[in-house]
């Protein structure tokens, strides 16, 4: 071990003089470490591959389990086909009493759209009444679309 000093600054450096030289068996032998090194990485990748194959193997179903899922399949792709064959045929699943009560809600619903435009138009001509620019340019600046821009055309019944 020895010293060296830099200003105040002191380093020691401890020298290996006083150890043992390595023998030639012990430098051969260190020469010979990176070829197991290679082989166990080699290994290491067969091991992979070897673990991803039995993984694969492993996800594939059973011919058991594929049987049951195949027989599953055909109890559902029955009950699908009875539920098919009427709508084949034509009939009605609808009945007149929910068709009316679809037609009074969809005449209830038309009724409350006409009124609530009419609102609308009443309200905005009166603010848009003594204004020097037209309405339609502030309709425009606001981005408020009316039913005839976006080309919606409700029914008259």
């Amino acid at each position: 071990m020895y010293k060296t000093c830099y200003g105040k600054r002191r380093v020691y450096v401890a020298t290996q003089e006083e150890r043992p030289k390595p023998s030639r068996t012990e430098i051969q032998a260190d020469l010979q470490i990176p070829q197991p090194k290679e082989e166990t990485a080699a290994l290491r990748d067969d091991v992979g591959r070897l673990t991803e194959a039995v993984t694969k193997y492993r996800s594939i179903s059973s011919l058991g389990a594929l049987e049951a899922r195949r027989a599953a399949l055909q109890v559902q792709a029955v009950e699908l086909r009875s539920r098919l064959a009427p709508l084949e045929a034509g009939q009605s699943h609808v009945s007149e009493k929910e068709i009316k009560a679809i037609r009074n809600r969809w005449t209830a619903a038309l009724r409350q759209w006409r009124l609530r435009k009419k609102l609308f138009k009443d309200v905005w001509y009166t603010i848009t009444e003594n204004m020097p620019t037209k309405p339609k340019h502030l309709m425009e600046d606001l981005e408020i679309d009316t039913d005839e821009a976006v080309g919606a055309v409700m029914p008259k019944t």
